[in-house]
């Protein structure tokens, strides 16, 4: 499962910290190194204060058990967990996480249209895989796709990622990125993915979200019944073909997005194509930054 030996996971002291990376829900990531092989690592540590993080703990777990379920190059590996306990209670998680030096999509300043298709090509790829594993992502959006300097594309975060089959009870997903029906329902599945995938090109492509909607009465989501502008509408840069499909997988209805994740990726290779790039040029577009 792990090509860490767990030896060396046994406390964090026998990592060198060379930094924080970032922070998130209860979490802190580090930036660490291993002494012995001078291997880079991030690591998530997750401390509980409260019974009210609880849930912080379980997600770290829940991230951890499905990472397991899958391997592509695109999606972030998790090397190996440690479960603290003090007291006969939980007070600790940490996992061992593949470092990526890079950055987010949310922080690529002027992305050209062809770097943007080949990030979303290899993105894709990647979800069909998670599908075809029985995993749902359900938190696709521009902060949980990285791009490493050397053009590598990777998808983050599998904290409320889906199980197929797995009892579900609150709604998952980011508020702007929610298929109408992960609000209204708490459904979770390829469609949803796909949908949370097109706002993310969307927002990315123009600057707009694509998901809007008000909470109605009972608490119910109400999903906006305006149609989506068009993104060569607003940035006249992206081809027609991109463009429909973007507003074809942030269709209000599941059964008006594209099939599968597959077709989504094929659809967005033709793009590539078009534009007479593919993986291997990632690393130049990143340095051109042109549209």
């Amino acid at each position: 499962m792990s090509e860490v030996p767990r030896r060396r996971y046994k406390a964090l002291d026998h990592f060198e910290v060379l930094g924080e990376l970032g922070q998130g829900a209860g979490s802190r990531i580090l930036h660490i190194r291993d002494p012995d092989g001078l291997q880079h690592y991030a690591m998530k540590v997750v401390v509980r204060r409260s019974g009210d993080e609880d849930k912080y703990l379980d997600q770290a777990k829940h991230e951890f058990d499905v990472a397991t379920r899958f391997d592509h190059p695109a999606l972030l590996k998790i090397h190996d967990i440690r479960v603290i306990r003090k007291w006969f209670r939980e007070r600790e998680v940490r996992t061992l996480l593949e470092y990526v030096n890079g950055q987010t999509v949310e922080q690529l300043k002027e992305p050209s249209v062809p770097l943007l298709a080949v990030i979303f090509a290899e993105v894709a790829a990647a979800v069909a895989h998670m599908h075809s594993r029985g995993v749902f992502h359900a938190d696709l959006k521009p902060n949980n796709i990285m791009v490493t300097k050397s053009g590598q594309v990777k998808v983050i975060d599998f904290g409320l990622a889906w199980l197929r089959g797995q009892k579900k009870d609150r709604v998952q997903g980011t508020p702007g990125y929610l298929a109408p029906e992960q609000m209204q329902d708490r459904t979770v599945n390829a469609a949803t993915d796909i949908f949370n995938l097109g706002a993310t090109i969307y927002r990315v492509l123009t600057g707009r979200m694509a998901s809007g909607g008000m909470v109605g009465a009972g608490g119910k989501f109400v999903p906006s019944q305006s149609a989506l502008t068009p993104a060569f509408e607003i940035n006249p840069a992206v081809p027609r073909t991109l463009s429909d499909l973007v507003n074809r997988c942030c269709a209000a209805q599941p059964h008006g997005r594209p099939p599968s994740m597959n077709d989504v990726a094929e659809s967005l290779s033709q793009v590539t194509r078009e534009h007479g790039v593919s993986t291997d040029d990632l690393p130049d577009l990143l340095r051109r930054r042109t549209s």
